[in-house]
């Protein structure tokens, strides 16, 4: 199926901070991975980060494509759109930074029910998600 995508202007103009728009991408997870690299490569001047560590990296990719599959496709597309290897240990395509530096807290996925008032530290059923959000987009994430 070939990449559907809408892109609508939501504010702009002379007295506008910014200019906003809505872009809605319908296809396979891969495609929109790359459409999503492509606008933000071609609008703003996005580059993919270097890889502080090739051995983190390559754990976080096998993180993701065991844990969170639909984002491990994403990223399989960003790296397509800049010509690399899914494997390529020198750039990390999980994310797409624009104006500012990757983040350096991490995220903590809470699974539903787990909730407690007890320190998150006593909770060993814990995963740490580094800036990747929840994988079901229905349970808690906590960030640091």
């Amino acid at each position: 199926m070939a990449i559907q995508a809408t892109e609508t202007t939501v504010a702009e103009g002379p007295t506008d901070f910014l200019e906003a728009k809505h872009v809605v991408l319908r296809g396979a997870n891969r495609e929109i991975g790359r459409a999503l690299a492509e606008i933000t490569r071609n609008q703003f001047d996005v580059q993919l980060q270097l890889a502080p560590d090739p051995v983190v990296l390559g754990a976080l990719r096998e993180y993701l494509q065991g844990h969170y599959p639909i984002h491990y496709q994403r990223m399989l597309g960003v790296a397509d759109a800049y010509e690399l290897t899914a494997d390529d240990p020198r750039f990390d395509s999980s994310g797409l930074a624009y104006l500012f530096e990757l983040p350096g807290c991490s995220s903590a996925f809470i699974p539903a029910g787990q909730e407690s008032e007890q320190p998150l530290a006593d909770q060993p059923q814990l995963r740490f998600l580094p800036r990747h959000g929840q994988p079901d987009g229905r349970d808690a994430v906590k960030t640091g």
